[in-house]
């Protein structure tokens, strides 16, 4: 007895392509609030979450949002109750819902496109720098705008909370950082284009220490340190190439991080 056993295979046409991501633009800052989570920002304007794995000791992708067109997000952040927050070009804030990956509440600033913002624990509060160079004020929970604190002179390239939720920093395009009291909006003390020591000088990044000393990464590619209280400069390190884009500390503040866009990491 003969047996005619008929197999059919398919046949699937492959063709492999070399795939290229898009470049970080921006990235959450590590706290007590994001947990094993950071979220970043891509050059297409999507938004990615990614979630380390203590058991297998590997980062996993948890999400990605697509980006849209003519569209960038330029700051996010962790909220006390485990919020992400984003401010984008379109001058929109908007608060995700991680858990089911959507968008639980957006708010338009009308100030023009969101370049900076900064979260304060102790007061819930957040500060956002917007286009139109207006310093605004924002509650995160649940998240509505309060008032305008101040406007700026020329467009804001940073912003940063003191520790102690009494005040902030701004840096502007006119190469000057504002010191502002936070109960008032009033101007404590500034740092101008001559204590600078150059007018083509920009802040691209800020860090407000505890002690009250103010870490600067700027368009020459060093990291300066300065005295707040006398706006003088403590010390000034040139050690980027290009542009110093992002500078953080750790939780006591005796690291220094920054990095560059000639892809190189400082330690301080």
């Amino acid at each position: 007895m003969s047996v005619n056993v008929k197999q059919s295979r398919k046949i699937h046409v492959c063709q492999f392509v070399e795939y290229t991501p898009y470049g970080v633009h921006k990235i959450s800052k590590f706290n007590e609030f994001s947990g094993s989570r950071f979220a970043m920002s891509r050059s297409d304007g999507s938004l990615e979450v990614w979630k380390y794995i203590i058991s297998q000791k590997y980062w996993h992708n948890e999400f990605k949002i697509p980006g849209k067109m003519d569209y960038s997000i330029e700051s996010l952040f962790w909220t006390k109750s485990g919020l992400l927050i984003t401010g984008d070009t379109h001058a929109d804030i908007i608060e995700w819902d991680i858990n089911n990956i959507y968008s639980q509440r957006i708010i338009e600033t009308n100030n023009g496109s969101v370049y900076a913002m900064d979260f304060c624990p102790i007061n819930d509060s957040i500060i956002v720098a917007s286009g139109e160079g207006n310093v605004l004020l924002y509650n995160s929970l649940p998240l509505s705008f309060v008032k305008v604190l101040c406007v700026a002179s020329s467009k804001i390239t940073a912003i940063a909370w003191h520790s102690s939720g009494e005040s902030f920093i701004v840096s502007t395009q006119n190469s000057t950082i504002y010191l502002y009291n936070f109960s008032n909006s009033i101007l404590m003390t500034l740092i101008n284009p001559e204590n600078l020591k150059s007018h083509n000088c920009i802040a691209w990044c800020l860090l407000f220490l505890t002690d009250w000393t103010i870490v600067i990464g700027d368009t020459t590619g060093s990291v300066q340190f300065w005295d707040v209280y006398t706006s003088t400069q403590i010390q000034c390190f040139k050690c980027h190439k290009a542009d110093t884009l992002s500078i953080c500390a750790n939780k006591n503040e005796n690291i220094i991080i920054s990095t560059s866009v000639d892809r190189t990491i400082c330690y301080f």
